[in-house]
């Protein structure tokens, strides 16, 4: 919180991690070597968490299946809500602009923006993301989602 009150951004994603990241006991992380997407994916009792961002400088889609129990946060927590088309949607995450090695303009060490992925299932189930090329578009500033058509 700020002197006058107002909520800094921090406070909301600190928020959103502890709230979604609550009692996960397990984990892991995985690269796709293609496009750049990390993945984290945290498991709770009650769904699994799974963290996307892209650590390339180009945007790249994920295919994400969706059931009624799927949430899709931002990183302060807001619900996105991208239209679902044969159980899956389509999310399309900004490319990073965080390259502060001057020696290597190829080495981002500072990815995009993240997206949360909530999914309430039953332990034996387990979601797979399916990595696309994305679509070309102007490059904005933020997440983008981008609808299955």
């Amino acid at each position: 919180m700020r002197n006058d009150s107002t909520v800094r951004p921090a406070f909301l994603a600190y928020r959103t991690a502890a709230t979604l990241f609550a009692d996960a006991s397990a984990g892991t992380i995985a690269q796709n070597h293609t496009t750049g997407v990390f993945t984290v994916t945290l498991r709770r009792k009650d769904a699994t968490v799974t963290v996307l961002w892209d650590q390339s400088p180009t945007a790249a889609a994920v295919s994400v299946p969706v059931n009624a129990g799927t949430r899709i946060y931002d990183r302060f927590g807001l619900r996105l809500t991208p239209k679902v088309l044969l159980g899956r949607t389509t999310i399309t995450l900004a490319g990073s602009n965080g390259n502060t090695n001057t020696a290597d303009p190829r080495d981002y060490v500072i990815g995009g923006t993240p997206v949360i992925v909530v999914q309430r299932t039953s332990a034996r189930q387990r979601a797979k993301f399916i990595f696309m090329p994305a679509r070309r578009r102007r490059r904005r500033a933020g997440m983008n989602v981008q609808t299955a058509s």
